[in-house]
């Protein structure tokens, strides 16, 4: 993984058994692009580009993947959408998520880095003010569940956890500084002065994209987000300026594009610029891009914009792009279909949706997605550990599955210690296995130990993985589904992180833990080295 992770994440060969004390709840299964259904959020547009307001049915659409139709598996409305947002229905409310870009800027080597850097602050303060003014427009309630997140150097800040409170919105955003940047370096770094770069971070852009496609993935609904920034970087990713800056990625980039359109993610950047004063759609040049997208090796950050629907706007009428957005985004059809191809080939399949008997209409939804095993990587244990590596560094939170520290044990004589957690077993995906008679969930944990927010290496990490069982015919409780993970804690350690992923679904969770915590726990003797078979 080299060049996107930066960190030694070892796999620990030997297997954990959790017992846990009853039978463990089904779970709804989660509707995944790369398995049985492939679901997908559409907004109508008639030839100007305004949101059709006709209620169209299921057999108004067809989806072609590969330009062969597919049978139409489910079904959701608009005005089941709206109904949802009333009830506050989580499963089919859409949810708005705002990314205050601070990390990308368009440098510009021709006027002085003190020119840069003011004008960066400027552009951060004004796409504050824009969303604020939107906000100020908004109900005291709003319909939709709104997050903001902050994106830095260092990753995600979240400013407003999903709230419908207005006045808690618009008093975090107002008061959030967003400091100064360094366009310099990133210029630099970027390969600027005989190079191609453009002031964006290419590697922190798109890692951020996989964090938040991670975190989002286990939440049920749609999500649109509003990017409010120049977002990454453009063109072709395979050749940069410096051609070593993104050797190999193409994997990864099918990993991000998969694990976008899987967490119903649309993606929208709004970028300050231009001098259109009212939200503009060009339906013929729209309808032009999605039918020229092209999906070979590698693509600009304009290319996940396409594979999850969303559009790019550049314009000083940030406000009213921000509402165009937000427009687009809950005027929405959900339909889902299983796809006739089976086999997961790694390559690229075209989804193309229209509206029978409107030609001239244009329905915006995911392009398509890579037919890999699972979430875009073949290798199930090489996709955990990269997403596990990814949420290790990434400072937001991940909440799909709960998991409580319970017990630190310190390894007398070494610098290692041994963290226990309780999870939240309705959170995990069980399966049963009638030959033994019990119920299986199969999960991984992980830990780090971390420097400062600037480090982007762990100083020392472990991984293990736990197969829990709970007998069948049992009826106790509470469930108790214990996990631990062994790991240095050198002295130079400032954070601990440690990440649950099931390997099931994919769902994960986080704990984040200072070293201090370590002072009052109970040293217990190490284990004997086992003999190792020849």
């Amino acid at each position: 993984m080299g060049f996107w992770l930066q960190i030694a994440l070892v796999w620990v060969g030997a297997c954990g058994t959790g017992m846990v004390g009853a039978q463990a709840p089904k779970p709804d299964e989660p509707l995944r692009v790369t398995t049985q259904l492939v679901v997908l959020d559409a907004t109508v547009l008639d030839k100007a580009g305004h949101v059709v307001t006709q209620p169209l049915g299921r057999d108004d659409f067809l989806i072609e993947e590969d330009k062969k139709p597919q049978t139409i598996y489910s079904f959701e409305s608009i005005a089941e959408h709206a109904t949802a947002a009333a009830k506050r229905d989580s499963e089919k409310a859409p949810q708005l998520i705002f990314v205050l870009d601070e990390m990308n800027y368009a440098y510009q080597p021709f006027h002085s880095n003190a020119w840069n850097i003011m004008e960066q602050l400027n552009e951060y303060v004004f796409e504050r003010q824009e969303l604020v003014a939107y906000l100020k427009d908004q109900p005291e309630t709003l319909l939709e569940t709104t997050e903001v997140l902050a994106l830095t150097h260092h990753g995600f800040r979240i400013l407003v956890q999903p709230t419908r409170d207005r006045a808690l919105l618009i008093e975090r955003v107002s008061r959030h500084d967003p400091g100064l940047g360094s366009p310099f370096r990133d210029y630099i770094e970027q390969g600027g002065y005989g190079g191609s770069a453009d002031g964006t971070s290419t590697k922190a852009s798109l890692q951020a994209l996989w964090a938040l496609a991670l975190q989002q993935r286990s939440v049920p609904g749609r999500k649109v987000v509003v990017w409010l920034g120049i977002g990454g970087p453009e063109g072709e990713l395979t050749r940069p300026g410096n051609p070593r800056l993104l050797h190999g990625a193409q994997p990864y980039q099918r990993v991000v594009t998969d694990v976008l359109v899987d967490a119903r993610i649309t993606l929208d950047v709004i970028g300050p610029g231009g001098d259109r004063a009212t939200p503009a759609v060009q339906p013929g040049a729209m309808a032009q891009a999605i039918n020229s997208i092209r999906y070979e090796s590698g693509f600009g950050f304009s290319g996940y914009i396409a594979a999850t629907g969303g559009l790019r706007r550049n314009t000083n009428d940030v406000r009213g792009e921000i509402q165009a957005s937000v427009n687009y985004g809950i005027a929405f059809y959900t339909l889902s279909y299983r796809p006739l191809r089976h086999d997961f080939n790694g390559e690229f399949r075209r989804i193309r949706v229209t509206v029978k008997g409107h030609p001239e209409w244009i329905v915006l939804t995911k392009a398509g997605y890579y037919a890999m095993q699972f979430g875009g990587e073949m290798d199930a244990e090489h996709q955990q550990v990269m997403d596990i590596s990814i949420a290790t560094f990434e400072p937001m939170p991940f909440e799909a599955i709960g998991a409580t520290l319970t017990k630190i044990e310190r390894i007398k004589g070494t610098d290692k210690a041994r963290f226990t957690f309780e999870l939240d077993s309705e959170d995990l995906q069980w399966h049963e296995d009638s030959t033994e008679k019990r119920r299986e969930a199969d999960v991984a944990v992980s830990g780090a130990a971390l420097g400062s927010v600037f480090s982007k290496a762990s100083l020392a990490s472990e991984i293990a993985t736990w197969k829990l069982t709970v007998p069948l015919g049992k009826d106790e409780a509470p469930i108790h589904s214990e996990v631990a993970v062994t790991v240095r804690v050198p002295a130079k350690t400032q954070r601990l992180r440690f990440t649950v992923r099931d390997t099931a679904n994919g769902r994960m969770g986080t704990v984040d833990l200072a070293p201090k915590a370590l002072e009052s726990a109970m040293v217990v003797d190490g284990e004997a080295p086992a003999l190792q078979t020849r």
